[in-house]
Formats: structure tokens, sequence, C-alpha cells
């Protein structure tokens, strides 16, 4: 399997995550990830403000989970909030990934009109 050793953990953040998924339809940004340097900011913002004009064309809300604190910020200048209730679920967010370790931030954007 592609994660090799580290299948199990991978398979046991999936089922976590799926459980505080919004049941409202939007499209998953999965894992957007850039390598540590200086402007890795900016990098992930041009890598959203690619895709985020196309959902809008489209009316499409995004949804994503952040586990680094620093860049809730980032999310937010492009227009997502933290979920404090998951949509449509009951549950609280953010939440303990199964690590016990890392706090997930379920984040909301709505689409933006053209």
């Amino acid at each position: 399997m592609i994660c090799g050793q580290w299948t199990e953990r991978f398979l046991a953040l999936e089922a976590a995550v799926a459980r505080h998924r919004p049941v409202l339809s939007c499209d998953h940004l999965r894992f957007l990830a850039v390598t540590p340097a200086p402007r890795r900011s900016d990098l992930a913002t041009a890598l959203l403000r690619h895709r985020l004009p196309d959902l809008d064309r489209r009316g499409d809300a995004a949804f994503l989970e952040e586990t680094t604190p620093t860049n809730i910020e980032m999310y937010q200048r492009n227009g997502f909030h933290v979920l404090t209730h998951d949509a449509g679920r009951g549950g609280l967010a953010p939440y303990r990934a199964p690590d016990g370790l890392t706090t997930i931030t379920p984040m909301w954007r709505d689409p933006h009109p053209v």
C-alpha cells in the first residue's frame, strides 16, 4: 500500500474525519501541503486562488480540515471560516485526531458571487 508502515494511522485518521465532515454539498479540499519555506503561505494562497474561482463559477462551497493553527488565518483571508459546530452532524469542532495530539479545525467557504 502507498502509505507503507503508516497505513493504519491514515485509515484511523480517515475514519475520524469522516465523522466530522458536513453533510452539505461541497468540494472537499484535501491535504493542501507545501514544503516548509519562508514563503510557503504565498504558495498555498496561489494554489487556492487557482482553484476557488472555478468553485465560485459552479456555485460550489468548499470544505477543508486544517491541522496547522498558523494556517487558519491564511484560509480566513481566502474566504474560509472555522466551523464551530459540525454542519448536519451535531458534533462539536475543532476536534482531536486519533493520535490525541493533533487538533483538526474544520473550515468552510461559501461560493462567492462571480
